[in-house]
């Protein structure tokens, strides 16, 4: 569903310019907005969240 309010890059591949939202481009690369203030109690949380396999290399 287009939302015009949402952020967007273009994209060019062999079959044209493509609109992506700038969501799926932050998450393809595990990168995330911080809305709020980060603190001792949700900065593990976080970090688990960006570095899924950071958690799984600690079993």
């Amino acid at each position: 569903m287009y939302n015009p309010n949402e952020a967007r890059i273009i994209r060019e591949s062999s079959y044209g310019y493509h609109l992506i939202p700038i969501q799926d481009e932050m998450l393809s690369h595990r990168e995330a907005e911080l809305v709020g203030e980060v603190d001792a109690n949700t900065v593990n949380a976080l970090i688990r969240r960006l570095r899924p396999e950071a958690e799984s290399n600690q079993r």
